[in-house]
């Protein structure tokens, strides 16, 4: 007896649970006759009340804190910066390349190789521009870290938060310099 195979299952053998007003009720899925029941991998699906979300469940996050929101905003200013500061060097090097192959005035030199020096310089010179608003808007940033770090180590602060805090004000100043 205990070599038995098990059987195979039949069309109604196949059930799916729909939970509804706080209660599992197993409904019977209909399987077509056309399609063969061993390609179905379906069991009895079963849910622990334990894991069952009641209308009384609040499933939204708690807001961040202040201190949070302060530090994600220098650290979200320094990538920035560091970004404009990535594209930056990226430019100068395209209009150096674009310089030099003017001053060659090869035969390989494109025809609208003066435009895209001029584009490419224009590019540059926006770029820089983003520059003084950025590390304004970097100080005031950490201007108002500094106050939630202020407020939080004289109240309950969590220790995690302020320690990452903490680390980003450290980073901020490198990334300004």
């Amino acid at each position: 007896m205990g070599n038995r195979l098990p059987r195979q299952p039949r069309q109604t053998d196949f059930q799916i649970c729909l939970i509804s007003n706080n209660c599992i009720k197993p409904r019977q899925l209909s399987v077509p006759s056309s399609i063969p029941t061993s390609n179905y991998h379906l069991a009895k699906l079963t849910i622990p009340r334990t894991l069952q979300v009641s209308d009384s469940t609040d499933l939204t996050m708690p807001a961040p804190s202040p201190l949070k929101i302060a530090t994600q905003a220098v650290e979200r200013l320094v990538k920035e910066e560091k970004l404009y500061k990535t594209e930056l060097s990226t430019q100068t090097e395209r209009v150096a390349k674009l310089e030099a192959d003017l001053k060659k005035k090869d035969a390989n030199t494109d025809s609208n190789a003066e435009f895209m020096l001029k584009q490419e310089q224009q590019a540059v010179e926006e770029t820089k521009a983003i520059f003084e608003p950025l590390n304004k808007r970097i100080s005031e940033a950490v201007a108002r870290l500094e106050e939630q770090i202020a407020t939080a180590e004289g109240g309950n602060a969590d220790a995690d938060e302020l320690t990452k805090a903490k680390e980003s004000l450290a980073k901020a100043p490198k990334a300004e310099a």
